[in-house]
């Protein structure tokens, strides 16, 4: 894996281990430096005097038997596929300590021996000169704390086998010790961090000689994924699919160190459960049986714990693998989590906090946040919160020291590596969130998780509807944590921990948009504030913001003003423009002068009734004989309660007219009456001297028929 992805998501390890501390690997804790001075001093040597006669006696000195031994040595680390480790050293000797003459003396120095460092996990050991066995000792000598190089080594033990030659190693002569040993692992949960198993090994390949006289190999089989770290080494595959490691003709032995880091995940021990409708497989090393059994309860009883906490379900709908390993120790974390891969690789301590931890980061990864600080404090919190439940050890987070908050957690990336800034990053970011679970309580924890991951908008419609998809950082956190959880200090928080200066410089400009937004809110009632405003506190885009708001509150006074006459006009309220209001991104000139449009009705409407209230006079009252301008009024009400103010001026303009021109109508039909009654009375004056000449006439025709039929003869009619 590649490192900074897993630094990406993992929980830490706050003592993560350092080369120093790789004690297992060598014997019995000694450092690689340290451990080269050793084996130097303690080289077998004896000098044996040689008389030559030349005037007189024999004389006699000693020397440092290991100033005259060349030591040329090559290191064979072997794995095999059973996770067997074995160590084959083979050290060719010299002795090129010359003789040396003194007076009549000749001094001939010898070697005896030779002390061939071991380390305390070896066994099995077996010393040869290459064809036959050579006897030795097992020595452990104590040291004192050293510095060497700036650096202090702390003291404790080493251990030798003090190897005799079969002879004597005189000036000039070679000799072979070969010293072949097998390493065993430390025990799952142990103080030292070496394991070696089929499924993984983890050790430290180094080696002791001459500067330039140096050779190292370490050979693997097929099967394992390999990293190493430390000094270079050559690396080719063999023909049956295995890797070789190499380094020769080492210049500098004594900084030379290697850390092999190989895993066969194949030599896993499988085991599959089902948990929240997925398949989660737990592998563990072959006989750790007690790591299997607390891998698959925390899984089986923590997943469902995590999801309830989260509020969000189990996101692996793929199989998913929770892997045993000791590989992220050495990068200084307890696990780390691998979505691509769907797994888990996490160490073999029995944590379950950490174990929960590294579950969370199936919610909690790139997918939510790049902000590294987030997906971390996050993981750890509800870590801590499903500890708790499944009655397990989780303690509080402690408030960082001043003295080593040295940055604001917005530095923290996957870039940095450093044992001090992670330590940091993790301790101060799991504090920050602890401070808002705190709060708002775990209740409410799961309401921000899921606004998270939901895009649920901060600042929604009437209806409480809206998304946004704003990516999560701390912005995005603050105003989840506000407006939907009720936090109201964990502003401070991100001031004291997380943010840089400009950032904080940011929050006074989103104070001050909150309170116009809060003023306006006040101001609107009924009336929702608008999108634009909602949206660019969405997106932190404060700039327009009290424009925006001064815009909106005169609108709302014009909205006011016109209740306020309506109903003193006891009329309906229209409570036009909120939907155009409420959707005003830019510029409140649709809702005002839709708005305005209604302040001229009323207007009218107030205009034509004060008209309507004045007494009309004799001529006014005989102009609206016949005509009904209370009606009219009524009309002219009912166009504005229904919502129309065109009609309104169509039929207070028709209600004006009339009550104008009723004088005018008025003498009008004065006069017209007046001339009616003229010729009325004309006629009738007509008619009467019409019946009265008819009468006469009617008279003087009747008195001529009396008289004619007085003076014609009468006739008899004659039957026929």
């Amino acid at each position: 894996m590649n490192p900074s992805k897993a630094r990406a998501w993992s929980s830490p390890r706050l003592d993560p281990p350092l080369l120093s501390k790789y004690s297992a690997m060598m014997p019995v804790g000694r450092s690689h430096l340290m451990l080269s001075s050793m084996v130097a001093r303690l080289t077998i040597g004896a000098v044996l005097l040689v008389a030559v006669a030349v005037a007189t006696g024999v004389g006699s000195r000693s020397a440092e038997a290991s100033d005259g031994l060349s030591v040329d040595a090559a290191y064979a680390y072997r794995l095999d596929p059973q996770g067997q480790l074995t160590v084959e050293a083979t050290f060719t000797l010299k002795n090129v300590k010359a003789n040396r003459r003194s007076g009549y003396t000749i001094y001939s120095y010898y070697f005896d021996g030779f002390a061939v460092p071991v380390p305390d996990n070896a066994v099995d050991l077996l010393v040869t000169d290459g064809s036959s066995d050579l006897t030795y000792e097992l020595v452990t000598e104590e040291y004192e704390t050293e510095v060497i190089d700036g650096e202090e080594i702390e003291g404790g033990e080493f251990a030798y086998a003090a190897v005799t030659f079969r002879r004597n190693l005189n000036y000039g002569r070679t000799t072979t010790v070969v010293a072949s040993y097998r390493i065993e692992g430390s025990q799952p949960r142990s103080e030292f961090i070496d394991r070696i198993n089929p499924a993984y090994a983890f050790f430290g390949a180094w080696g002791i000689a001459d500067p330039g006289q140096l050779d190292v190999t370490i050979e693997l089989p097929p099967g394992f994924e390999i990293e190493t770290t430390g000094s270079h080494m050559r690396s080719e595959n063999t023909e049956s699919g295995g890797s070789v490691y190499s380094a020769t003709d080492i210049d500098d032995p004594d900084d030379f160190f290697v850390t092999v880091i190989a895993r066969n995940d194949g030599a896993l021990d499988p085991r599959s459960i089902l948990v929240a409708g997925s398949m989660v497989t737990i592998r563990s090393w072959p006989g750790d049986d007690e790591w299997e059994e607390f891998a698959v309860e925390t899984a089986r009883e923590g997943i469902p714990t995590l999801e309830r906490l989260i509020g969000k379900p189990w996101p692996e709908d793929k199989d998913f693998e929770i892997i045993q390993s000791s590989e992220p120790n050495f990068h200084g974390y307890a696990g780390w989590y691998d979505g691509d891969e769907g797994r888990i690789v996490i160490d073999e301590d029995l944590d379950t906090a950490i174990f929960l931890h590294e579950l969370g980061h199936a919610w909690f990864n790139d997918g939510l946040s790049d902000d590294r600080w987030i997906t971390e404090a996050m993981a750890e919190e509800f870590a801590r919160l499903a500890a708790l439940e499944l009655g397990a050890e989780a303690p509080k987070p402690e408030e960082p020291e001043p003295a080593s908050f040295s940055r604001q957690l917005n530095t923290w990336s996957n870039m940095m590596s450093s044992d001090e800034t992670e330590n940091w990053g993790y301790s101060t970011s799991s504090w920050v969130m602890y401070q808002l679970s705190d709060e708002v309580g775990p209740d409410l924890m799961d309401n921000i998780v899921v606004a998270l991951f939901d895009g649920t908008a901060t600042y929604p419609d009437e209806e409480g509807d809206g998304s946004t998809d704003r990516p999560v950082d701390w912005k995005r956190l603050l105003d989840v944590s506000e407006h939907l959880a009720g936090s109201t200090g964990f502003e401070d928080v991100l001031s004291e921990y997380v943010l840089l200066g400009s950032e904080v410089d940011l929050l006074a400009g989103r104070r001050e948009a909150l309170d116009d937004i809060a003023r306006l809110t006040e101001a609107g009632g009924e009336w929702f504030v608008p999108l634009g405003i909602r949206e660019r506190a969405e997106r932190w885009d404060f700039e327009d913001i009290e424009r925006l708001v001064d815009e909106g509150l005169a609108v709302l006074a014009l909205r006011d003003e016109l209740t306020t006459r309506s109903e003193a006009a006891t009329l309906n309220d229209p409570a036009v423009g909120e939907g155009i209001f409420e959707r005003t991104f830019d510029s409140y000139s649709s809702s005002e002068a839709r708005i305005t449009r209604w302040l001229e009705a009323i207007a009218v409407v107030e205009s034509i009734t004060e008209r309507s209230k004045v007494e009309p006079s004799l001529l006014e009252q005989l102009g609206l004989w016949g005509q009904d301008p209370d009606a009219e009024l009524l009309e002219v009400r009912s166009a504005y309660d229904a919502g129309d103010p065109d009609l309104v001026d169509v039929e207070a303009a028709q209600l004006r007219a009339l009550l104008d021109d009723a004088e005018d109508v008025g003498l009008f039909r004065a006069k017209l009456g007046g001339a009616i009654a003229g010729v009325v009375l004309l006629l009738l004056v007509i008619l009467v001297i019409w019946r009265v000449r008819r009468r006469r006439r009617r008279k003087r025709f009747e008195t001529w028929r009396e008289k004619l039929d007085a003076e014609l003869p009468r006739c008899t009619p004659v039957p026929v």
